[in-house]
């Protein structure tokens, strides 16, 4: 193994997790749009991971093939990463990285709930095949929740 600390599917999944924090954190777009390729590469990944440990049965490779965001994960890195796709063409119809509106919410030491409007937040939007619009926290956490789904079945304890 090339990679020592990602010996594991549950290891790379934890990769998954980091990656995806420092997506939804990073405030410059061009920082953000790298990040979210890191956790596409990674969210594929864990699905060829699955793949190679002998996991998937017909209906996981079902599942995985029919998720949109499964699909757009292997779409994105797939497509950065060969150039030209020989094998499957991409059905993600678009990833933008934009400014959008967002509301913080923080809590004072008072307990007081303090929302901060703000206009121009860095975020990667993305249309899956199906026309639905996600944004980076959204995407990110429906590829998540897929993979615990999947460890879930199959009594892999994955420790969040």
């Amino acid at each position: 193994m090339l990679t020592p600390t990602l010996t594991s599917v549950i290891d790379v999944y934890k990769k998954l997790r980091r990656e995806q924090v420092r997506m939804i954190f990073e405030l410059d777009l061009t920082n953000k749009a790298d990040h979210f390729y890191n956790f596409c590469v990674t969210g594929l990944a864990v699905r060829d991971f699955l793949f190679a440990g002998g996991l998937p049965d017909q209906p996981f490779k079902d599942a995985a093939d029919r998720e949109p965001v499964i699909k757009a994960c292997f779409d994105i890195g797939n497509t950065s990463k060969h150039m030209i796709l020989t094998k499957s063409v991409p059905t993600t119809k678009s990833v933008q990285t934009k400014k959008v509106p967002m509301v913080r919410v923080y809590q004072s030491e008072q307990g007081e709930i303090l929302p901060v409007y703000e206009q121009e937040y860095p975020d990667v939007v993305i249309e899956l095949p199906d026309g639905r619009i996600c944004h980076g926290l959204d995407f990110t956490n429906r590829v998540v929740f897929f993979y615990q789904g999947i460890f879930t079945a199959r009594g892999m304890p994955y420790d969040d």
